[in-house]
């Protein structure tokens, strides 16, 4: 046997070899694996290849956060069907605003109380800053709200609440702190200590999407934040996992089903439209200049059609006409 004799045989036994050991190892995972869902299944293989391990927040990073946003405000501003979902979640959870009831045994104290907090929360919009944190929790994943004093308000009471964009808790671009949670900092057994509020975020109305839409372009003055201590923030999202810092939007999960949801009620629509549209379509000769129909269509069906043709050249042996402008009596057409 030559040389490319032996060489052609090694490989074929190599490539037995490893294929005997690839089934080996199936059969050994088959037979080792007591759930179903954990064996290999070529049905299923393509469904699960998405799956990963990544943490909490590795998962929730700040670019797919972003994108959840964006697509979730999308749909949010051009779905009804997802717009009455968030705006039914605000108006049950937050309603008209809180009202506390205190049971001291001084009646008249309790009363001027809860008068205080009525007014306070009433001059500050309370009651509206709260539904709105409810809405951009559904639809950013998370809210925020600085607590800090206002010497503009007329009560005694100075403090006020300041909602703002999720976007805007961000770390710096050369941030390389594994205790920076993008903008939220956290100590060594994970309570968060700060939060750092950036003064502006892309899409306002003074930033300029062209000239600052990379990172190399971003000026040195568009890093301009402001770290506030934990009390001083109030972070609303929901934690699904042991170790997320960060929301996910709640409506991340039915985006691809909404956009579905509204081609199929566009494409219902249309049908309907199409159907309503009644036309008839004729092989006829000219005869003095005017055509004369022989069928068309149900009389009560093109009557009810507003959508006229004129009766124009003969294309293709067929004519478009309108039955109602052409001389058709109503046997003629029920003998179509």
């Amino acid at each position: 046997m030559g040389f490319f004799g032996r060489l052609i045989r090694r490989r074929r036994e190599e490539a037995n070899e490893a294929s005997e050991n690839v089934l080996f190892k199936e059969l050994v995972l088959r037979a080792a694996s007591r759930y179903d869902a954990a064996r290999p299944s070529r049905e299923l293989d393509a469904y699960w290849s998405r799956a990963d391990s990544l943490g909490g927040d590795a998962a929730l990073d700040p670019d797919t956060r972003r994108r959840l946003r964006e697509r979730s405000r999308y749909e949010f501003a051009n779905n009804c069907y997802a717009r009455g979902a968030g705006l039914l979640w605000a108006n049950a959870v937050v309603g008209s605003g809180p009202r506390p009831q205190l049971l001291g045994d001084d009646r008249k104290f309790n009363k001027r109380v809860e008068w205080a907090f009525c007014e306070w929360a009433e001059e500050i919009g309370l009651a509206a800053k709260l539904r709105s944190m409810r809405v951009s929790r559904f639809v950013d994943g998370e809210a925020f709200a600085l607590l800090h004093g206002n010497p503009n308000l007329a009560g005694p009471v100075k403090l006020d609440v300041s909602p703002f964009d999720a976007e805007r808790v961000r770390a710096p671009y050369d941030s390389n702190d594994p205790l920076d949670v993008d903008g939220l900092k956290i100590d060594e057994y994970g309570n968060p200590v700060s939060y750092r509020v950036a003064s502006t975020r892309l899409g306002d109305l003074s930033v300029d999407f062209c000239r600052y839409g990379s990172r190399r372009s971003v000026p040195s003055s568009w890093d301009v934040a402001t770290t506030y201590k934990a009390n001083e923030v109030v972070h609303w999202f929901r934690r699904t996992f042991s170790e997320q810092r960060r929301g996910e939007p709640e409506l991340a999960v039915a985006l691809p089903l909404f956009a579905l949801l509204r081609r199929y009620t566009l494409a219902v629509v249309a049908a309907a439209e199409i159907a309503a549209d009644y036309a008839a379509v004729l092989s006829a000769e000219r005869v003095r200049g005017r055509v004369r129909l022989e069928a068309a269509g149900i009389a009560e069906m093109v009557r009810r059609s507003r959508n006229r043709a004129r009766v124009g050249d003969d294309v293709a042996g067929r004519l478009f006409v309108d039955a109602t402008s052409s001389g058709a009596t109503d046997d003629d057409l029920r003998r179509f």
